[in-house]
This record gives structure tokens, C-alpha cells and sequence, in this order.
């Protein structure tokens, strides 16, 4: 099965709109191609995470993960997605930066 990686940034007001916009992308090329979207945030999924889980699955995310500073290297040599989406930000770009 393909897989797309979603990272979601978290603002003090809950999803980051840029993240948001990633997962609308991604669920448009995941439905035409069969594609499995995984949300990637750091954190630890703590009561304040509900809502960016929420959030994520009214996007579009089929999965929502809470990972550690290197979730996104983990997932990304777990799974071999076919796409990586950040939102276009400077925690986006440092997120993908080693990969």
C-alpha cells in the first residue's frame, strides 16, 4: 500500500492552517491513487493533542501519530511514502531537512 507522511505543525491555537492545507493535498492524491495518509506531530498525545487529532482527521489523515524530534526519519524508512507534505514554514523545512 503507498503511503503519504503528513507533518503537523502545532501553533498555541491547534493546527498550524499550512498543516491543515497539507492534509487537504494529501487526501486529494491519496483518494486518486489508493494512498494511506499518516499525520506526523511531535508530541505525546496529551490531553492538549486532542484537538490537533481531531483536526487531522477532519482533514483528511486515515492515521494520526505523536512521535518524537526524529518521528518523521522513523516513518519515513519504516514506510517509504511516496509523499512527504510539510506545511511551508521554517519548523516544515527544518522537519524534512535530513531526510
Amino acid at each position: 500500500m503507498a503511503h503519504i507522511l503528513v507533518y503537523l505543525q502545532r501553533t498555541t491555537h491547534g493546527l498550524h492552517p499550512g498543516s491543515a492545507v497539507a492534509l487537504c493535498l494529501a487526501r486529494d492524491i491519496g483518494s486518486d491513487r489508493g494512498a494511506t495518509v499518516t499525520a506526523l506531530c511531535a508530541g505525546d498525545a496529551g490531553p492538549l493533542d486532542q484537538g490537533i487529532a481531531r483536526a487531522a482527521a477532519a482533514y483528511g489523515a486515515d492515521v494520526v501519530l505523536f512521535t518524537g524530534p526524529n518521528g518523521l526519519e522513523h516513518m519515513q524508512t519504516q514506510l517509504r511514502p511516496t509523499h512527504i507534505l510539510t506545511p511551508w514554514t521554517a519548523e516544515g523545512e527544518a522537519a524534512v531537512q535530513g531526510l
